[in-house]
């Protein structure tokens, strides 16, 4: 049981870096964006909230694309290693060209602190 227990733990820690690698992040989700052929890009990291334990960073993102490449961009952000908070969301469609215009904005999480 206990070794049961180390193992949810050490996969929990991993989602959480011990840096931001903010860079590295938003490059992967523009690398997702550009993989569900979405445009109108626009990803925007908010300043750092540092706490003694876990800090988060807000990003705020928008693009422009089909729903259900919308859906299928949730679903690689969801399935990321690193622990992804959705807090808000907006999506509006235009009529004319079948595309929907999406507005978020997700916290990612980090230790600020080896060990």
């Amino acid at each position: 049981e206990l070794e049961k227990l180390e193992m949810q733990v050490s996969k929990f820690d991993a989602a959480i870096p011990t840096q931001g690698d903010l860079g590295g992040f938003l490059q992967q989700i523009a690398d997702i964006m550009n993989r569900n052929k979405l445009t109108n890009q626009l990803i925007q990291p908010e300043k750092a909230i540092e706490l003694s334990e876990t800090s988060c960073i807000a990003v705020n993102m928008q693009c422009t694309g089909r729903l259900q490449k919308i859906f299928d961009f949730f679903e690689e952000l969801e399935n990321m290693p690193r622990i992804v908070r959705l807090e808000k969301l907006y999506m509006d469609s235009d009529r004319f060209s079948g595309n929907v215009n999406m507005k978020t904005r997700i916290y990612i999480y980090f230790s600020p602190k080896a060990g």
